[in-house]
């Protein structure tokens, strides 16, 4: 009966490691050094030296006491050295995840520069996280993985300031950290952000994912879109990403603006 208890007891736990697994791992295989094998061990040896291996002797502990036996010294020299084992490979995975975010890298290029039809508004369209797709860890409001892919609109800031001249131009900063100079830039291209302008429309990502195989090293984009003094802006939608006071807001939606030289004002009362 106490081995059937024992073995039962240890069962759950295997379960609960494999469904905890299932949701976390695709996560952990992001954040995890390379090989991406090396965060999985981690992973178990972590579960297995603070959750199975107390259970265990938890367990253990109550069936000694209650049938008055003694652990044997091959049993606690066994589980000892599964512990530490399992603790020393958990602690080493932390420290070499945590190596891959040392170092910090960022670099500017103008994605786009074009003329602008000034007969017509501008219209700024942005593409909405999917919230239907129920089946995901969230990790805050913006940000959640789902099927293997992270989605992440805390990672893109965009902000709109007027422009020197008569041209649109679209400056993208990306940054990224990694465990040297080299890496953290290699870093910054895991990130995929859609932008596209389209005659007098710039439609853009209100996030960007990053793919089963690639890795999370705290990356960052950031657009200043410059826009000619005397545009006659249309806003679709507000969105967190926008860092302007005023497309943050619902009140801005639907409205028509025009960008000064002080920044956004509504076209009527400019």
């Amino acid at each position: 009966m106490i081995a059937l208890i024992l073995i039962g007891a240890i069962a759950i736990s295997i379960g609960a490691l494999v469904i905890s697994g299932h949701f976390g791992l695709p996560y952990l295989a992001m954040i995890s050094p390379d090989p991406t094998v090396s965060g999985y061990i981690g992973y178990y040896a972590g579960l297995i030296a603070l959750g199975i291996i107390p259970m265990i002797l938890l367990i253990k502990t109550a069936i000694n006491f209650i049938g008055g036996y003694k652990s044997s010294i091959r049993f606690k020299r066994a589980i000892s050295g599964v512990w530490i084992v399992s603790f020393v490979l958990f602690i080493l995975t932390g420290i070499f995840t945590a190596r891959n975010f040392v170092h910090e890298a960022q670099l500017s290029e103008i994605v786009l520069e074009n003329d602008l039809d000034q007969d017509q508004p501008f219209n700024i369209k942005v593409v909405p996280l999917d919230r239907r797709n129920n089946l995901r860890i969230q990790f805050s409001e913006s940000a959640f993985l789902s099927d293997g892919n992270f989605y992440n609109g805390d990672g893109v800031d965009v902000y709109f300031r007027p422009a020197e001249n008569d041209k649109l131009k679209v400056t993208r900063t990306g940054s990224s950290r990694g465990m040297n100079y080299r890496s953290a830039v290699r870093n910054m291209h895991y990130p995929n952000h859609n932008l596209e302008l389209s005659e007098n429309s710039i439609t853009l990502d209100e996030y960007y994912t990053l793919g089963r195989r690639d890795k999370f090293r705290a990356q960052k984009l950031r657009y200043d879109i410059a826009i000619p003094v005397g545009t006659i802006v249309s806003l679709e939608r507000s969105s967190p990403i926008f860092r302007n006071r005023e497309f943050r807001s619902k009140k801005g939606e639907g409205e028509k603006w025009i960008m000064t030289t002080d920044g956004f004002q509504i076209e009527s009362d400019s």
